[in-house]
């Protein structure tokens, strides 16, 4: 509601408002066998006046399933209302930023799965949320350890190493994440942001790729930061931890 302002059938209520999704599926599913999962992932709450309620995403949570979703993935908030911050301390504590969301929306829900996105860094935090969800998504986390659910799974790790980034910066996350995938793209191992010398390079790197961005008036220049001044090692060969 916070930026849908139609007044015609895809606007007003919930389920006008929803629409657009239901179509979507209908189309969907009359061009694939039953056996195909289609999924959704929704805002859970929008932190703005106006935005997307928790009773909002309980009632069309309920609308997915009867439509035949199969899983549902919670993240949450807009951007210019900072709604990927912790809220709560009993939130920070669990490690996601909407799985309280998820405790009121899972029980009204009976075949279709819910998976929350945000903010899990440690195996207990994971393991815990599966106390109330059916799973948890990893994003930045995974792009500074490409391998960090195997060495989950395998025992080696108990959750993401600890980067000298601040977590609630989004802006410089987005842009190390963004950085670290195109490293890997050129078969190159990701920068390990938890050790000091990787972090002044990512820095200096960053400085420059900014510098070069403000002249770029014709906008033919894009993507994520070019790393300099290291010799990086082939996409599987770990550095040492410092």
């Amino acid at each position: 509601p916070t930026t849908n302002k139609r007044t015609d059938q895809y606007g007003g209520s919930l389920m006008n408002r929803a629409r657009i999704i239901f179509e979507i599926n209908d189309a969907i599913r009359a061009r694939v066998p039953k056996s195909f999962i289609v999924s959704i992932k929704l805002n859970s709450v929008e932190f703005q006046d106006g935005g997307f309620s928790t009773q909002d995403c309980t009632d069309l949570c309920a609308a997915l399933e009867e439509s035949g979703f199969d899983f549902v993935e919670l993240s949450g908030g807009t951007y210019e209302a900072g709604g990927f911050y912790h809220r709560k301390e009993s939130t920070k504590k669990r490690e996601a930023f909407f799985l309280e969301f998820a405790d009121i929306i899972v029980p009204g829900l009976n075949r279709t799965k819910v998976y929350v996105t945000g903010g899990f860094r440690t195996t207990s935090g994971m393991v815990k949320a599966l106390d109330t969800v059916h799973g948890v998504g990893l994003g930045r986390p995974v792009c500074d350890e490409f391998d960090l659910p195997q060495k989950i799974l395998k025992g080696e790790v108990q959750g993401a190493i600890e980067v000298l980034i601040d977590q609630a910066d989004t802006t410089m996350t987005n842009m190390a994440a963004g950085t670290q995938i195109r490293l890997v793209s050129r078969d190159l191992q990701p920068l390990d942001l938890s050790r000091e010398d990787h972090m002044e390079v990512f820095l200096e790197s960053r400085k420059k790729w900014l510098e070069m961005m403000a002249s770029n008036e014709d906008w033919s220049r894009y993507g994520f930061v070019d790393i300099l001044g290291l010799q990086g090692k082939a996409y599987g060969t770990e550095y040492p931890r410092l």
